[in-house]
C-alpha cells in the first residue's frame, strides 16, 4: 500500500513537472532582437513632420497634418538595417487631445479626446500602424472645439525583416521635426507649482506637440 501511494506521488510530480516545463517552452522568449521576443534592446528614431497651420493658437476648423515614413535605412544602435520588409505587428502610440485648464490639484478640466482623426496612410487613432506597402503614416487634426490641445506620440514597436532575410525587433521613439513646439505655452497652461515639472517633461518627450485653439 505504501508502495503504490509513493509511486503515484512520483507519477503525479512528474506530470506536474511536464505541464511546467511544456509551458515554459510555449513562451516567448523575454530578451533578444527577433519579433517572436518579448523585449528587444534595438533602438531607433523616427521624425515625424507637422505641416499646416502651426501658430501657437489656431482656429477651429484650421488642420494641422501629421506625417512620417519609416526610412530605407534603419540607423540603429546594432548598426545600420536596411530595410526588406514591414510585419503588421509593428505599432506606435499616439493620442490627441484638448483641455480648458488644470486645476490646482493637477485635474485637466473639460477634458475632451479628438473625435476624429482622418487617416490617410496607415490604420489606428491611439495604437497606430504604418501602411504596410509604403510603410508610412499620414493623418489630419482639424479641432472643432476650442481649448488648450496636445498631440502626443510616444514611440512603439517595429518588426521587420532586413534584406538580408535577417529579422529584427526594434523599439521605436518618435520625434517631431518642428522647431517650435510651443513648449513655453504648454508650461503656462499649468498652476505655478507643476510649471518646472511639466516644462522638463515637456524637453524630453520630443513627440509631443502644444497649442491652444480660440
Amino acid at each position: 500500500m505504501f508502495k503504490s501511494i509513493t509511486t503515484m506521488r512520483n507519477c503525479l510530480f512528474a506530470i506536474l513537472i511536464s505541464i511546467i516545463t511544456l509551458n515554459i517552452s510555449c513562451d516567448p522568449p523575454r530578451n533578444c532582437n527577433e519579433p517572436k521576443c518579448l523585449y528587444t534592446n534595438v533602438g531607433i528614431e523616427i521624425k515625424s513632420v507637422l505641416t499646416g497651420n502651426l501658430d501657437s493658437v489656431i482656429k477651429i476648423g484650421d488642420t494641422i497634418k501629421l506625417n512620417m515614413k519609416i526610412p530605407d535605412t534603419l540607423v540603429t544602435n546594432f548598426g545600420n538595417l536596411l530595410f526588406g520588409t514591414l510585419y503588421k505587428k509593428s505599432f506606435f502610440d499616439l493620442q490627441a487631445y484638448s483641455f480648458d485648464s488644470v486645476s490646482e490639484d493637477y485635474t485637466s478640466i473639460n477634458f475632451n479626446e479628438f473625435e476624429e482623426v482622418a487617416t490617410k496612410f496607415g490604420i489606428g487613432s491611439t495604437t497606430n500602424h504604418w501602411d504596410i506597402q509604403s510603410r508610412e503614416y499620414e493623418c489630419l487634426f482639424v479641432p472643432k472645439i476650442k481649448g488648450k490641445y496636445v498631440i502626443e506620440l510616444s514611440g512603439g514597436r517595429i518588426e521587420m525583416q532586413e534584406r538580408n532575410g535577417k529579422e529584427w525587433a526594434i523599439n521605436v521613439g518618435i520625434i517631431l521635426n518642428n522647431i517650435d513646439r510651443h513648449i513655453e505655452l504648454y508650461k503656462s497652461w499649468f498652476p505655478k507649482k507643476y510649471q518646472d515639472q511639466e516644462y522638463q517633461k515637456s524637453l524630453v518627450n520630443r513627440g509631443f506637440y502644444f497649442f491652444e485653439v480660440k
